[in-house]
Formats: structure tokens, C-alpha cells, sequence
């Protein structure tokens, strides 16, 4: 999937300048937004991680990559503000990464925000920016008309997956991934040799995917010496 999103999305870059693949005599929007649905501790926010980690470093030096935890609908398609008789427009993520990745480690944030009166129209805009790469959003101060080709990708828990419907579902491809018993607690495992690995060489900024274990690691950090105590 991975590998995938990333093709289509560069493929697609190239389909917006160089037209391959049409459709009614317009060149069809190849990107695929990624959603990995899985429970608690089964490697959402890994697999996003490395979504990131395989994006070429150019992009990521133009600011065409961002790392989000919450989005709003202005924050998103951006707004329009007016000072003193003067309208200033103020670009929102899907412009500032119109060629790039927009990575958010829980969908259900942008979910809920969708019944607050501040982002109440967020979910159309966000159903027309992944269908279409457009985006429109209308204002007293005026109207907001870009373009995008980012491409959206994202991690929700099952259980939060009510408040979404059929037609935002649609508009990515999507990850189910349920283990079993025996192999959560193998990835809990995992997860905790990964942590202790990674202390005695990045601090402990690197694989903290269990917070109890990490918490009682940092007890056994030696800031003096900067070495790892053996647990």
C-alpha cells in the first residue's frame, strides 16, 4: 500500500503536466489516500512513520510534507480575513502541500470536528480536495478556489470508525488489520526490545510505542552520564 500511494501520487504529478490517462478528455486523478485501521498498539502510527520516512527528502525540505495530529476545515482549505478594508488570504495544508503528503496519526480528530460550527462544511471540502484535487469554500470575505495534489493519508481505531460515512470511506484505500491475541502481545514485545535498542543511541525520542515501559526507562536514564542503566 505503502509503495502504492507514493507511485500513484508522483505518477500522478506527471499526469497533471504530461496527460496519459484520460477520461471524458480530462486526465483522471490517480492518487490513492491511504487509511490503516487498527486497534490500539497494532502499528498505525509505525506504518505512518514509515509512509514518511520513504517520502524523498526534497519533498520534505519544501515543506510539501506535514505530520499532523488535528486539522480544521480553515486550517485545511485556509481562510479569508479582512484588515482595515484590506482582504488577506491565508493558505490552508491542502495549498502548502499542493505536490505533497498530508499525514494525520488519528482520523477521528478531523471526524469530531465535522459537527463543530467552526468546521461544519469540512467534510464536503475534504470529500471534493480527495476526489478532485479541488477545493472551493465560500465566505463573507470571499471565496477560496485552489487546486491540490496532495495526497492524504491517515490511522483510525475501529471503534471510531462510526462517524464516517460510506462516501468518505470511499475515497481511500484502506487497511483492515485485526490480530489476534497471541499476536498483539508478540508486537508488544517487539515494540518494547525496539524501545530499549534505540535508548543508549537517540535518548529517548525513538520507538516510545509503550508509554508505561518508556516512562520507566526514563527512570533508569543516567542524565549525568548519558548511559543506559540494564533494567
Amino acid at each position: 500500500m505503502l509503495f502504492t500511494s507514493i507511485g500513484c501520487h508522483f505518477l500522478n504529478l506527471y499526469q497533471k503536466e504530461n496527460p496519459i490517462i484520460l477520461k471524458g478528455g480530462k486526465p483522471v486523478d490517480l492518487r490513492k489516500h491511504l487509511m490503516f485501521i487498527r486497534i490500539p498498539g497494532a502499528g498505525k502510527s509505525t506504518l505512518l512513520n514509515l509512509l514518511y520516512d520513504m517520502i524523498p527528502l526534497d519533498l520534505k525540505e519544501e515543506g510539501q510534507v506535514r505530520f499532523e495530529n488535528f486539522i480544521t476545515e480553515a486550517g485545511f482549505s485556509g481562510t479569508r480575513r479582512e484588515f482595515g478594508g484590506t482582504v488577506k488570504e491565508y493558505p490552508g495544508l491542502a495549498k502548502q502541500c499542493d505536490k505533497g503528503f498530508i499525514i494525520v496519526e488519528e482520523f477521528s480528530s478531523i471526524l469530531e470536528s465535522f459537527s463543530t460550527s467552526h468546521s461544519s462544511s469540512f467534510e464536503q471540502t475534504l470529500l471534493l480536495a480527495l476526489d478532485s484535487g479541488k477545493i472551493i469554500k465560500t465566505m463573507a470575505t470571499g471565496t477560496i478556489e485552489e487546486e491540490t495534489a496532495m495526497t492524504f493519508a491517515c490511522g483510525i481505531q475501529p471503534i471510531k470508525m462510526a462517524n464516517a460515512s460510506s462516501g468518505m470511506m470511499r475515497r481511500f484505500l484502506l487497511e483492515f488489520y485485526l490480530p489476534n491475541i497471541k499476536t498483539m502481545d508478540m508486537i508488544r514485545k517487539k515494540s518494547r526490545k525496539s524501545c530499549l535498542a534505540s535508548l543508549p543511541v537517540m535518548g529517548l525520542s525513538v520507538c516510545m510505542m509503550n508509554l508505561d515501559f518508556a516512562l520507566y526507562a526514563f527512570s533508569r536514564w543516567s542524565v549525568g552520564t548519558r548511559k543506559f542503566k540494564k533494567i
